[in-house]
C-alpha cells in the first residue's frame, strides 16, 4: 500500500469510474499504483433538523460516532459504517434564521432527538419505530411514513413542518404521545400556522418562520458571544458554557503561515480540511484555488486545483471543476478531472461561519475508493502551499503563478492578483 500522502491522495483517484457513473471525469493513470482497497467507500449520511442542527453529537446504538461535515458547521453527519438504529442526537446549535452562521441570533438545541432512519427531526423522535404513531399523525394532519422518516420537514411538506413544530413543543414540555396535552399542543401550533402563515406555500420558508415563532429562547439555550474552538482552531465567536463540544487541538492560522496538529484518532475530514479566513459579505467570480503538497521525507508531490468558484454574499454558488495531479519519485505521474456535476466538485469547497473558505479535501479523501482511507490517518508531516486568486485572504502577493494541471504537462495560469499562504499538517500518534 502506498503511504505517501501527496502521492496516495491524488493518485488514489485515478481509477474511479468516469462517464455516467463517474460524474464526468477525465483521467490519465499510473500502471504502478497499488489499487487494492479494503475500505468500504460507502458513507451513511444523516440529515438533522430542528431548524438545521450544527455541531451536534450523533451516535448510533453501538456508540459509533458520526463525523460532522464541514467541521461541524452543517446539519450533515456521516457514519463510515452502517449505523445500528436508533440513532441519537444530543447538544448542538439550531440555525434559526438559516443563514449558515451560528451566532447570537440562534440558540442551543434544547431537546434530544432520535431516529430509525437517516433523517433526525422531532417527527422521527416522536414516532420512533412505531407504525401506529405514524398512523396517528396521519389521521390528525395527512403525512406519510416517507415524509417522516426519509425527508427533513423543510424539504417535505407544509403538514410535515406544522407537525414537526408541534412534536418539538410537546417533547420540550414533556407531554406523553397522544395525551390530552399532546393533542392540545398540536392544535395550538396548527392554529399559529393558520393565523399567521397560511399564505406561505414554500415549506422551507414556512419552516424558518414557524420555528422562530415556536421555539422558546431562554438563558439556558442562549448562544453567548464567546469562542468555540473547533478541530482546526477557528475562532467562531460563538460558545456557551453548557455546550459539550470540545477538542484538545491547538491549531492557529497566523499571518501567512499555519500549523495544524492532529492525532491519528481524529477524523479524516477534520485533518485534511483547511479553513482560510476571508472578508465577510463577499461576492466574487471565478475564484481559483491551487494546493501543492509535499510530504516530508519524500520527493513525491501533488497538486489540486479548484477552478471557477463563484461566491455570492459568502455562499458558494458554483464550482467549475477540480483537477488533481500527482507525481511519484520515479517520475511517473497521472491526473484526474472532475467536472461541475460530480459530487466531489460540489463538495470541494464551502463557506463556513460567513468568514472562512473551507478547502474540503477531507471530503475528497473519504469519497475516493482506490487507496485505503486509513492510510491518511498515519503519522506524517506534510508541507502545504495554497494559492488563491480573485479573493483577498490577507496572504502574500505573488502575482501570476503557473501550476501543472494534468499529466501531459498542461498548465493552469493563475492571474496577477494571486495570494499565497503556507503551512504544515502534522498527524501524531495517540
Amino acid at each position: 500500500m502506498i503511504r505517501f500522502f501527496s502521492f496516495a491522495f491524488f493518485l488514489s483517484l485515478f481509477f474511479i469510474a468516469c462517464g455516467p457513473s463517474g460524474g464526468g471525469c477525465n483521467n490519465t493513470t499510473l500502471d504502478t499504483l497499488d489499487n487494492n482497497n479494503s475500505d468500504n467507500n460507502i458513507t451513511y449520511t444523516v440529515l438533522a433538523e430542528r431548524g438545521p442542527v450544527f455541531l451536534a453529537n450523533v451516535y448510533d446504538a453501538k456508540k459509533q460516532k458520526a463525523v460532522n461535515a464541514n467541521l461541524g458547521f452543517s446539519n450533515i453527519y456521516r457514519f463510515e459504517k452502517e449505523p445500528k438504529y436508533p440513532i441519537t442526537l444530543e447538544k448542538g446549535y439550531i440555525d434559526l434564521n438559516r443563514d449558515n452562521i451560528i451566532n447570537i441570533n440562534d440558540m442551543l438545541l434544547d431537546i434530544n432527538m432520535s431516529s430509525y432512519s437517516l433523517v433526525i427531526s422531532p417527527l422521527t423522535t416522536i414516532v420512533g419505530n412505531d407504525l401506529s404513531r405514524i398512523k396517528y399523525l396521519n389521521n390528525y394532519l395527512s403525512i406519510s411514513r416517507e415524509e417522516i422518516q426519509n425527508k427533513i420537514p423543510s424539504e417535505s411538506s407544509i403538514n410535515a413542518v406544522v407537525l414537526s413544530n408541534g412534536c418539538y413543543k410537546a417533547i420540550k414540555l414533556g407531554y406523553t404521545f397522544a395525551s390530552e396535552e399532546f393533542n392540545e399542543t398540536l392544535e395550538e401550533v396548527k392554529t399559529i400556522y393558520q393565523e399567521n402563515f397560511l399564505d406561505i406555500k414554500d415549506s422551507k420558508k414556512l419552516a424558518q418562520l414557524l420555528e422562530e415563532k415556536i421555539v422558546i429562547k431562554s438563558s439556558e439555550n442562549q448562544v453567548d458571544v464567546l469562542e468555540i474552538k473547533n478541530p482546526t482552531g477557528l475562532n467562531t465567536n460563538t460558545n456557551t458554557n453548557t455546550n459539550t463540544n470540545t477538542n484538545t487541538n491547538t491549531n492557529v492560522l497566523l499571518n501567512n503561515n499555519f500549523l495544524y496538529t492532529y492525532n491519528t484518532t481524529d477524523s479524516i475530514e477534520d485533518i485534511w480540511s483547511i479553513p482560510i479566513k476571508i472578508k465577510p459579505n463577499q461576492t466574487v467570480k471565478n475564484v481559483a484555488i491551487g494546493v501543492n503538497f509535499i510530504k516530508e521525507g519524500s520527493t513525491s508531490n501533488g497538486i489540486m486545483i479548484i477552478k471557477g468558484i463563484d461566491i455570492t454574499n459568502n455562499l458558494i454558488t458554483d464550482v467549475e471543476s477540480v483537477v488533481i495531479l500527482g507525481e511519484k519519485s520515479t517520475g511517473s505521474k497521472g491526473s484526474v478531472l472532475y467536472d461541475a456535476t460530480h459530487h466531489i466538485t460540489k463538495n470541494s469547497v464551502v463557506i463556513i461561519q460567513g468568514k472562512y473558505i473551507l478547502i474540503n479535501m477531507g471530503y475528497v479523501i473519504n469519497h475516493q475508493d482506490v487507496v485505503s482511507k486509513s492510510s491518511f490517518k498515519n503519522v506524517s508531516r506534510t508541507n502545504i502551499t495554497i494559492y488563491l486568486s480573485n479573493i483577498d485572504i490577507g496572504g502574500e502577493e505573488v502575482g501570476k503563478v503557473s501550476l501543472r494541471s494534468d499529466a501531459d504537462e498542461g498548465v493552469y495560469q493563475f492571474p496577477q492578483n494571486t495570494q499565497r499562504i503556507t503551512g504544515i499538517i502534522e498527524v501524531k500518534g495517540k
